[in-house]
C-alpha cells in the first residue's frame, strides 16, 4: 500500500483589481509545484478551464466567481484550492465641469457625474497627491487637478481642470514723500 504524502496546495491573484476585458493571473507562490512532476487544473468559475501553471484568463462579464485550483504530483496525490475573485465593470458615463475652465484658487469646482460609479478621486498632478473623493473639491492652490471615475477599482473617465494661482496685486510707489496740505 502507498500512501500519499499531502501536498499542500496555494494560488493567489497577481492583480488586487479584477476589471472586465483584463486579463487576470493567477501565481502558484510556491515554486515546488510548477514543472515536472506536477500537472495544474484551473477551472475560472465561468465556464473557462487551463491546465497552465500559471495561468492568465480574461472574464467577460461582472460577478464574483469561484477560481479551482487542482494540483497532482507524480504519484497521483492531489489537492485542490479554491479562491472567489470578484470581477468589476468600469465605471461608465460622463464628467462634466460646471461653470468655466480654468478656475482661480479659493473657488469650488463642481462636477456633473452621468452614470455608473462608486467613487470620484481628485488627483493634483504635480506630486500626484489625493486632494478629495467627492463631486465637489474647494481648491487652495492653482495646478492642474484630475477628476477620476473608480468603480471596484477599476478606472475610468478622467476630467483635467486648470486651477490658477491669484495673482498678487502690487504698487510701486517712488521713494518721495508725500504730504497733505491743509489749509
Amino acid at each position: 500500500i502507498y500512501c500519499c504524502s499531502p501536498c499542500s496546495v496555494n494560488a493567489d491573484l497577481s492583480a488586487d483589481t479584477v476589471c472586465i476585458g483584463d486579463a487576470t493571473c493567477f501565481d502558484v507562490p510556491d515554486n515546488a509545484m510548477i514543472g515536472a512532476g506536477f500537472t495544474h487544473q484551473w477551472n475560472f468559475g465561468d465556464g473557462d478551464m487551463s491546465n497552465g501553471d500559471e495561468p492568465c484568463h480574461v472574464y467577460a462579464e461582472a460577478g464574483t466567481y469561484d477560481v479551482t485550483h487542482i494540483v497532482v504530483d507524480s504519484t497521483g496525490c492531489s489537492d485542490t484550492l479554491t479562491l472567489s475573485v470578484v470581477v468589476s465593470d468600469y465605471p461608465s458615463g460622463s464628467i462634466e465641469l460646471l461653470g468655466c475652465n480654468p478656475h482661480c484658487e479659493g473657488d469650488s469646482v463642481y462636477l456633473v457625474v452621468n452614470g455608473t460609479y462608486d467613487a470620484i478621486t481628485w488627483i493634483e498632478l504635480t506630486d500626484s497627491v489625493v486632494v478629495g473623493t467627492s463631486d465637489t473639491l474647494i481648491v487652495t492652490g492653482g495646478g492642474v487637478f484630475n477628476a477620476v471615475l473608480t468603480n471596484g477599482g477599476c478606472t475610468g473617465d478622467c476630467l483635467a481642470i486648470t486651477i490658477s494661482s491669484q495673482p498678487l496685486a502690487e504698487v510701486d510707489l517712488p521713494d518721495t514723500m508725500v504730504c497733505s496740505i491743509n489749509g
